[in-house]
């Protein structure tokens, strides 16, 4: 976002006032009010706004447009780990192919 210039009511400065690029940075740019966050969010996100050194705001922004699959990541619930092939051996294999298909008569009883 570009600075401004000039002292504000509280004493801080800013540089190179740019009214045409701060209506462009802004003027695609919503707000919006988010109502009753849960305290242990709005601590998690402090913490995360602290540790990456980047305003609050950005860390809500962050998370709504990962949350919402706006980042071009997809989307995910985590069991991807376990899709796919087997690479627990031959030995595993036997077992899902050969064992798993039997069926106990004393369980079926």
């Amino acid at each position: 976002m570009p600075a401004m210039s000039g002292g504000d009511s509280r004493g801080k400065r800013h540089e190179n006032v740019d009214l045409h690029s701060l209506y462009a940075y802004n003027a695609n740019m919503k707000q919006i009010t988010i109502r009753k966050v849960p305290d242990s969010g709005v601590e998690r996100a402090r913490g995360l706004a602290k540790e990456k050194g980047i305003p609050l705001n950005d860390v809500f922004v962050q998370a709504l447009e990962s949350g919402l699959g706006l980042t071009g990541k997809a989307l995910t619930n985590g069991l991807e780990i376990f899709s796919g092939d087997s690479k627990f051996g031959t030995e595993w294999d036997r077992y899902l192919d050969d064992d798993l298909q039997k069926i106990d008569p004393d369980v079926w009883k």
